[in-house]
This record gives structure tokens, sequence and C-alpha cells, in this order.
């Protein structure tokens, strides 16, 4: 006997209107008007495919699907709300793990706080007490995605709004009304590319993360504090581990500087190279920060 396939509800979006209108004991109108909702939709589109994005880039062979569902329930026939769920459904009978299922649900709840304006610290995704769950990488794959759908609605007006359902270790409850969340303007969002020296400090390859220590014009050592980067190959990181683990840990290196939607500077490795103490005398110094 085929096992059924355990399939796991990561949102639930429900409209408020009666999606149906209650004609005799088993017959219902379909009020299909109310039943449309480009908002939701929109919303709907940008989840599922960013979470398939998301598992592609984060889970090989994971073997999970994310797709729509649109159910509605009769216990009261006199109100029928549409639910839309966003569901994860494995390939196979095997249950998807609690750690995939714990981190879907995570993205989602980024996305939709990202989204919306005005929702404050609803979420508590970044309390301080809490730890950040997602590497650099995958902040920035989310981002991209919030990103994208605030440049592409801009402040617009929520015009039939609806309840977002969010399950996880408790159920959130999140009316989604108002306005979608303006881009955020930034006079320099990404700065040209840098050339420097620097020492090496190491790297965090599970994180995509270098550590560096820029090199100083007047004495030619490295000084000031240790500054992370975020690492855009593999490559890169095994690069400055290597240079760490040398008696000379210089490098040289290729940067720029990126403001996420949050405002906050992030820098960023385009190349790392392992460098001499000939290119540390020809090489122009600037003074560090």
């Amino acid at each position: 006997m085929n096992k059924t396939k355990k399939i796991t509800t990561l949102a639930i979006f429900r409209e408020a209107d009666n999606v149906l209108t209650h004609i005799t004991e088993s017959t219902y109108r379909v009020n299909g008007k109310l039943a449309q909702n480009s908002d939701l939709d929109s919303i709907c589109t940008q989840v599922i495919n960013l979470l398939t994005h998301y598992l592609d880039e984060n889970y090989i062979d994971h073997g999970i699907a994310i797709r729509l569902d649109s159910t509605v329930n009769t216990e009261d026939y006199n109100n029928v709300p549409l639910n839309i769920s966003i569901l994860a459904e494995p390939e196979s009978s095997d249950d998807i793990s609690d750690d995939i299922k714990s981190i879907l649900h995570s993205v989602v709840v980024r996305f939709i706080e990202s989204v919306l304006s005005n929702r404050g610290d609803i979420f508590a995704t970044n309390s301080p007490d809490k730890p950040e769950i997602f590497t650099p990488a995958q902040s920035d794959l989310i981002d991209e995605y919030s990103n994208n759908f605030i440049n592409k609605y801009r402040g617009k007006s929520i015009s039939k709004p609806f309840v977002c359902l969010l399950s996880g270790e408790k159920t959130i409850e999140i009316p989604v009304q108002g306005t979608f969340k303006s881009p955020v303007t930034q006079s320099a969002g990404i700065k040209n590319d840098e050339v420097f020296l620097a020492h090496s400090d190491g790297a965090k390859g599970s994180e995509m993360l270098v550590f560096l220590r820029r090199v100083g014009a007047t004495n030619k050592l490295a000084s000031g504090p240790t500054r992370e980067f975020i690492a855009e190959k593999d490559s890169h990181t095994k690069t400055a581990s290597a240079a760490f683990a040398n008696s000379s840990p210089l490098v040289k290196v290729v940067s720029y500087e990126k403001t996420d939607s949050k405002g906050r500077i992030r820098f960023y490795l385009k190349d790392i190279s392992k460098a001499s103490m000939e290119d540390l005398e020809a090489f122009k110094l600037e003074l560090t920060d």
C-alpha cells in the first residue's frame, strides 16, 4: 500500500469575503469576483518563486515541490472564506525534516515582514537574543525577492485586505492591509570597486565570510579592526583561509560596498588573491579607515 505524502502548510492567506452563497442544503453559488484578488496573487507567486529558488540553492536533490492550493470550509455556510495555502510537498512518502520546515517558514516570515508597511517588530526576526539563522548569501537571496517586489509595487494600496496565517512554534495572524512598502531611496546604493592590500584573518566558509585587516599607508602594516566581507565565490574563502594559515597572510583584494534594503552598509569581495612583499612595495597604498 502506498504511503500518503506528508504535506507541510507554510502559510495560509485568507480572504475576508464570503466566496460562496448557500442556495440549498448541498448547493452553493460561487461569487467569482469576490474570489479575485490581484495583490494576494502577486504575494503568493513571489513567495512560491522565492521558496523554490531557496531550496534549489541550499539543498541538493531536495525533492520538495512548493505549490499553491485553494480551499473553502463549508462548516458555517453563512461564512465561507477562501483559503489560499502555500504548501511544501515531498516527491516521496518521506516526511520533510523539521529543520527544513522551520527554515522555509522563516523565509516566508522574513519576506512578508519585508514587503509590508508599518509592521514594526511584529515578527521579531531580528531580536538581539535570537541568533541570525540565515547566512549573508541566503539573506541576500531573500532580500533580492523582497526588493524586486517592493520596487514593482512601490507603496501600492492593498485594495482587498486579507489575513496571513503563519504556522510555526505558534500561529501568527497578520492582517495584510494598507499599503506595500515603498523602496528605500539611497543616494549611493553601490560604490565603485576598490583595490587594496590586506592581511587575512581567516574565513568562515559555511557563511561565505572573509575577515580582513587593511594594510596601512605609513608603515605598510595591517592596522585597524578586522572587517567582515561577504565572499561572492567559494574560492574566495579558500584563498583567505590559505593565506591565514601561511606565514605571510598578505592578500590583494577587490571589493565594493553595498547598502541593503534596511540601510546597512555591507562589504563584498569581488576578488582576492595571494600577494607578495614585492606587491606590497609596488602597490600604491591608501590610508586605512
